[in-house]
């Protein structure tokens, strides 16, 4: 599924395709999550789908600024570049995430768990067989697809995971790559930040599908039928111009990204701040 980075042909087509990212024009994508764990029909009523975060992207001249619903942290997207740049304005500090980076990081989480499964499968319990089928679809995924035209509701199953995905048909294809090459490396960097996160394979399998179909999701539910998985609901709205306010929010994060404040952290010490004594024995 994953493997790492390759030059040549390869690296031209991929500049080509930045290209046409570059070229879509500029809107916003304003996304909620909630927790859509099946409650009883009689507490529905009084107990209102909890909100487990948030998170608007600006899409802009070939960029993306992603900002997260609490603190004060914003990730760039730069294809151009092949990187993600991450600035935490409270602590004044940035770090960056090459797509090379991100993909040697995936391929060895690959091999590791290609290693956990066969350990899995000679315990032959049925916990661990389970287990195993589990991790053994991320690296592998296949769904069930099927679609209703009149809900324009698309399902795609699996015995492990499955997603409903309503969508908004967009005549714009550069609009609908730009959004979903955001999401494909969005989803990779997420497995590297959120501890968790699945393998990004099963998200990159969706994405696929909904290119082939030409589908904006406007609403994904996420279920999973693992005891203590994963049950999710995103909610999407697209604003097709950015207003004042998100103007703004670009232009303040330019102009700190630009005024020399930042210090620049490795991704270690950004994302696990720890004393120089510790960092020693992590190394």
């Amino acid at each position: 599924m994953f493997h790492k980075p390759v030059s040549g042909l390869a690296g031209i087509v991929f500049l080509l395709h930045c290209a046409t990212i570059v070229s879509a024009q500029d809107f916003r994508a304003y996304t909620q999550i909630f927790d859509a764990r099946v409650v009883p029909a009689a507490a529905q009523k009084t107990a209102p789908s909890r909100l487990v975060g948030r998170s608007t992207a600006l899409f802009h001249a070939g960029r993306v600024f992603d900002a997260s619903g609490a603190g004060n942290q914003m990730t760039i997207f730069e294809p151009a570049h092949s990187r993600f740049v991450i600035i935490d304005g409270a602590r004044l500090v940035q770090t960056e995430l090459s797509f090379e980076y991100i993909e040697n990081r995936l391929f060895r989480a690959v091999k590791n768990t290609e290693k956990h499964i066969v350990s899995l499968q000679e315990k032959d319990t049925s916990e661990a067989r389970e287990l195993a089928s589990l991790l053994q679809f991320q690296l592998t995924p296949a769904f069930k697809e099927s679609y209703d035209d009149k809900r324009r509701l698309l399902t795609l199953s699996s015995p492990g995971l499955s997603y409903e995905i309503k969508s908004d048909d967009r005549e714009s294809s550069e609009i609908l790559e730009a959004y979903l090459n955001y999401l494909d490396w969005a989803a990779r960097l997420n497995y590297l930040v959120n501890k968790r996160a699945l393998l990004p394979g099963p998200r990159l399998a969706v994405h696929d599908v909904l290119r082939r179909r030409r589908m904006l999701p406007v609403e994904v539910t996420l279920h999973s039928s693992h005891l203590n998985g994963l049950h999710l609901r995103a909610e999407h709205r697209f604003n097709w111009t950015l207003d004042a306010t998100a103007q703004k929010m670009i232009a303040d994060c330019e102009k700190l990204m630009s005024n020399g404040e930042l210090k620049k952290l490795s991704p270690q010490e950004f994302f696990e701040p720890i004393s120089t004594a510790k960092a020693n024995d992590r190394h």
